[in-house]
């Protein structure tokens, strides 16, 4: 943006709004993690996998959209059908705020719209509040999960430790090598 655009877009409201904004992709961002911790937990990988073999699948699951994920927790009937159904309107909302949200403001404010800046805070806030509550209740699940897998006795071993060392370097190849090619 030029300069003489900055104050008509950058006012120390707007930067507040797209603090705000950041602040609540954050949250988001770790619903859709615990989304995919979940759904890792429920991933086949058939009898006596190779390390290779069990993290290309735990990967695999990592790169999916939300919407995938829940699809594939609907076929192991692991998961609420109600909870399902409130994370596929979740995915929506996550959709719209990722992809459309900050564009549709900007634009408003663009045309000459009166747009407010608390009113916007305050539903970015809710949001936040929303997928907070979200990643609670998957984390609820998760444990659930690694309980009747025995994981939780793993992941307090030095193996565990060792386990997850690795599933976070795979994750961190796997993102780089997505925003490299």
């Amino acid at each position: 943006m030029s300069e003489g655009s900055e104050g008509k877009f950058f006012t120390k409201e707007e930067r507040n709004v797209f603090t705000q904004y950041g602040a609540t992709m954050l949250v988001v961002q770790g619903f859709e993690w615990s989304l995919k911790r979940l759904s890792t937990l429920y991933t086949d990988v058939g009898e006596e996998p190779t390390l290779e073999e069990a993290l290309k699948a735990v990967e695999k699951k990592f790169a999916s959209a939300a919407g995938p994920l829940i699809k594939h927790l609907k076929k192991h009937q692991s998961v609420p059908e109600k909870f399902l159904e409130e994370l596929e309107q979740a995915t929506k909302a996550r959709n719209y705020l990722a992809h459309e949200y900050l564009f549709a403001y900007v634009l408003k404010k663009s045309w000459g719209s009166v747009v407010n800046p608390q009113e916007t805070i305050t539903y970015l806030r809710s949001q936040a509040r929303y997928f907070q509550e979200l990643e609670d209740e998957l984390y609820k699940l998760i444990r659930e999960r690694e309980s009747e897998l025995g994981i939780d006795r793993i992941l307090t071993s030095d193996t565990g430790r060792l386990l997850e060392e690795i599933i976070q370097e795979k994750m961190i190849e796997g993102e780089s090598e997505k925003y490299h090619s």
